[in-house]
């Protein structure tokens, strides 16, 4: 393989730290879809919650690892992870979705590297629309049960025949009648207004027009909260998904080569159903880490241990670490990690960005070396929540 390629290759996928946090050295020109903003030097003075929220650990693929590459995903088992991801970017038709062994190797390695990119990018950006939905959400409630009090929406009366089979509404008279039940049913939300419904002939009633007004609005902010809702529910799937679409590509990769690629770490955002997920606490000062424990599981491609398993400072699978700040004035953390198949040397950047994101180490071009000799460069991502 031509190693100009090869090289080439890596200095592209380096371009891969937005999708690991390292936003400060993006470029900066405005005509560039990668412009960040928001990141700023460590500060001391702020306070971190030691639970990892999440984590990543990648070894860079060559074009020697995907040349054999034959996988098409949209026609998998993962297929409505894949759509679920590729349905929320409005490049997605940028996007390879699939690999064949005839393929140009070149091609392909740039073609897996621009999806672990657009992974990456599509979890920052929604983690921040979700915080802005949240908001939101919680704005539109509030002013709805406003609007429910001062409307006083209980005080419109439900005369009904029958209780309604289930999912259906409430077929009601305003007042009562020789058909309808003589004590009233009473709708305290909108939520409850949409099971409400009156028969045919009621527009004499005192309370028609107020009833009619009631429901146009309370359909109108009910719907407006509900958009609000599923579409962040639709973002928190979707980051989901787009961790795993990489997990399921780099696996595939790890089918046709001898390498490990890619691992799961077991964080707030990716648990581990049945243990615990990692930390990580700094001292007071931020000098030292009094605990540092990362669960992690490789999965069934070419590693050797599958299933999560701890590496820690305190049963010696992380080592040598420490903490300094450049001349630059950049909070570093340094260590080592021996996982079963390769021993990391992470050099990493820890910095805050103003929005929900938080704080992040991350090492985009970490030192992997594979227990046969061979060397690599990988990327390991931490983030924690500023309290």
């Amino acid at each position: 393989m031509n190693k100009t390629k090869n090289y080439f290759i890596l200095s592209v996928i380096s371009l891969m730290v937005i999708a690991c946090g390292r936003e400060a050295d993006m470029p900066t020109a405005d005509t560039l879809i990668f412009e960040q903003t928001g990141v700023r030097a460590f500060s001391t003075t702020k306070t971190l919650s030691s639970d990892i929220r999440a984590a990543t650990i990648v070894v860079y693929p060559t074009t020697e690892d995907v040349k054999d590459l034959e996988f098409l995903p949209l026609e998998g088992t993962t297929s409505a992870e894949w759509q679920g991801l590729l349905s929320d970017l409005n490049y997605a038709d940028r996007l390879a979705t699939s690999f064949t062994a005839a393929s140009d190797a070149f091609e392909k390695a740039l073609d897996v590297t621009q999806l672990i990119f657009a992974s990456g990018r599509y979890r920052d950006e929604a983690l921040k629309r979700v915080e802005v939905l949240d908001a939101l959400i919680a704005n539109e409630t509030a002013k709805l049960e406003d609007y429910e009090i001062e409307n006083r929406i209980d005080e419109i009366d439900c005369y009904y025949v029958d209780r309604p089979d289930y999912g259906e509404p409430y077929m009601c008279s305003l007042s009562a009648t020789a058909e309808t039940r003589s004590r009233p049913k009473a709708f305290y939300t909108c939520e409850d207004w949409a099971r409400f419904e009156l028969v045919s002939g009621q527009e004499p009633e005192t309370n028609y027009t107020r009833y009619t007004e009631i429901k146009t609005e309370c359909d109108k902010r009910s719907k407006d909260l509900l958009a609000y809702s599923d579409e962040s529910t639709l973002k928190k799937t979707n980051r989901v998904s787009a961790e795993n679409v990489v997990l399921d590509l780099l696996l595939e990769t790890e089918l046709v080569t001898n390498v490990v690629l890619a691992a799961k770490v077991a964080t707030q955002e990716k648990p581990d159903d049945i243990g615990p997920e990692s930390v990580i606490t700094f001292s007071s000062d931020f000098s030292s880490v009094t605990e540092f424990k990362l669960y992690v599981d490789f999965l069934p491609g070419n590693a050797t241990k599958v299933g999560y398993g701890e590496y820690s400072l305190s049963n010696g699978a992380i080592k040598n670490l420490s903490l300094y700040t450049t001349s630059a004035g950049i909070k570093k953390m340094k260590f080592t990690l021996v996982l079963p198949d390769m021993t990391i040397d992470v050099d990493g950047d820890l910095t805050i960005d103003d929005s929900v994101i938080g704080a992040r180490l991350v090492d985009s071009q970490t030192f992997v070396k594979f227990n046969n000799g061979e060397e690599r460069r990988g990327v390991f991502k931490i983030e924690l929540d500023v309290l």
